[in-house]
């Protein structure tokens, strides 16, 4: 390539000059502990554009499964209500303080590797559609130049500061697994299905892996997606196959991004295997 021709954002399209590229930019957020990926393709002002209209709702809904993963983004992830603070101290090292007057009713389950507790969170307010166009992000990062400039109306819908929905119906899913994983394992790939298959299967897969789950996204192609009834690929579970065999069979979810309103006060619970519980009077 000529080393003299200047850098042009592969979202915006603007070149260098007409906007700037100081900034480190991920092609997966770093709130997901990468920080090898980066793209240098993506200018200042789509990346502040990215962080607030998209990681901001994405990071609010992955945050319970952060703590539990002890999944370090630019810092250590914090959880706290009216009952509970939860803190990461390191890899695989979570402290959990009950408040005094707390009405949380902790079950504790015996287990022959230790104890398992029962965690509620309450998950703060969060766009779903915000969510799913970080999905497509994350894949147009990962595409070829040359391929995603066939998709400028995709590219055009993660840049609007309007929360529309674009593509409905069609679901996200959720793998969540057992076990202890490496908080700092991550595994992406984007797929696109063969000519001879594209009348009957969506064109564009990602499949993103982290901590315990592993998520299964269909990143629509305007010119051959839209308004027209295709299946989902099916995907192996890209975790190690003696985990599941030793940990049980994972849970499946279809989850649906839909709506461009805000979420609020959604519960969740998660469980986590501990062996020590200890009392102090602070």
């Amino acid at each position: 390539a000529d080393k003299t021709e200047r850098k042009r954002c592969r979202y915006c399209r603007k070149v260098e000059g007409d906007t700037t590229f100081r900034k480190e930019s991920h092609a997966i957020p770093i709130t997901l502990g990468n920080r090898t990926l980066i793209d240098g393709l993506e200018c200042d002002e789509c990346n502040n554009h990215f962080s607030v209209y998209l990681e901001d709702s994405f990071s609010k809904f992955i945050l319970p499964h952060k703590i539990i993963n002890t999944i370090r983004g630019r810092g250590n992830p914090k959880y706290s209500d009216e009952d509970v603070e939860i803190a990461v101290r390191g890899k695989g090292d979570i402290n959990i303080n009950v408040l005094a007057g707390s009405k949380v009713g902790w079950g504790f389950e015996t287990l022959e590797n230790g104890r398992r507790l029962k965690l509620d969170f309450t998950r703060q307010s969060y766009r779903p559609i915000a969510v799913y166009k970080m999905f497509v992000k994350i894949a147009l990062a990962l595409m070829p130049y040359a391929e995603m400039s066939k998709l400028d109306l995709l590219r055009q819908w993660i840049l609007s500061k309007e929360h529309i929905g674009y593509f409905s119906g069609v679901p996200v899913t959720q793998w969540e697994f057992q076990g202890n994983f490496d908080p700092c394992e991550l595994k992406c790939g984007l797929f696109k299905v063969k000519d001879e298959f594209k009348d009957d299967y969506f064109t564009y897969t990602l499949i993103l892996v982290f901590g315990n789950l592993q998520y299964c996204v269909v990143v629509p192609d305007p010119a051959l997606d839209l308004n027209v009834r295709k299946a989902m690929l099916n995907f192996p579970v890209l975790i190690d196959a003696r985990t599941v065999e030793n940990c049980g069979v994972p849970s499946f979810k279809r989850l649906y991004f839909d709506s461009g309103e805000v979420v609020r006060k959604e519960k969740i619970s998660l469980f986590m295997i501990f062996k020590d519980v200890v009392k102090t009077n602070s």
